[in-house]
């Protein structure tokens, strides 16, 4: 690629980030995505971890398994995945289960039971109670076809820098 070997890294993931259109998503629909929305960093095993989890993120996966398959300890894995990202790496995967109950919540007739199961939720109650806490609203309303307003979600929000 030309961009690559003119220019900075920086500048190749911008306008890589830029030229990327999410294909799975019709016009009503949030056009930001969890996949591209917090893969402004460089760091190339964060992003070997974002990969797997967005394959796999229904699964219940124990940080060691992720560590190991970013070359580095869990407690490590935890502090650069949050200094790239702003999430740890069960926000993030728990952000990707949202994202996807999303979907099933607003393209189908699925119970609240089969979503949050389909997402990797324990149960409905851990997903309703998550939904609500991070787009502060019911999942009723948005499951039986309500006009929830769901375009500003925290989910596709990279959380602000602490001051120090």
């Amino acid at each position: 690629m030309i961009v690559v070997q003119d220019s900075f890294p920086t500048l190749t993931a911008k306008v890589a980030r830029d030229l990327v259109v999410f294909l799975r998503r019709h016009g009503g629909h949030d056009q930001t995505s969890i996949h591209l929305s917090f893969r402004e960093h460089l760091h190339p095993g964060v992003h070997r971890i974002q990969d797997w989890l967005s394959t796999h993120f229904a699964e219940p996966v124990p940080l060691a398994r992720l560590a190991k398959l970013a070359n580095m300890s869990s407690r490590n894995l935890v502090r650069v995945f949050k200094t790239a990202t702003g999430l740890t790496p069960l926000q993030y995967q728990q952000r990707l289960r949202l994202e996807f109950a999303r979907s099933l919540l607003r393209d189908s007739q699925l119970t609240l039971e089969s979503i949050a199961e389909s997402s990797g939720f324990a149960d409905a109650r851990h997903f309703r109670r998550l939904w609500k806490s991070t787009f502060h609203a019911p999942t009723v309303g948005v499951a039986e076809g309500a006009s929830a307003d769901l375009s500003a979600e925290a989910p596709l929000q990279r959380p602000a820098a602490k001051a120090l």
